[in-house]
């Protein structure tokens, strides 16, 4: 693992933890489901694939603009 020149590059990574509740069919196609923040209680609702990945980048979007902003949440 590559050092960074101005110290511990772990110190400048987040890790967070997500929680996926999927619905699936008979044919164990998504339908829909929620993305829940385990950190806040936070949740998203989604239909589909579509939803699904919209859900994800939404969150992620939110988290760097928390990071930004200075909200922890």
């Amino acid at each position: 693992m590559p050092t960074s020149p101005n110290g511990n590059h772990l110190a400048d990574k987040r890790y967070i933890t997500v929680v996926l509740r999927l619905v699936l069919d008979e044919h164990g196609r998504l339908t829909h489901g929620q993305l829940v923040d385990v950190a806040n209680g936070r949740k998203r609702r989604f239909i589909g694939w579509r939803g699904l990945v919209q859900a994800v980048r939404n969150w992620l979007t939110s988290q760097g603009q928390d990071t930004m902003t200075g909200d922890p949440s």
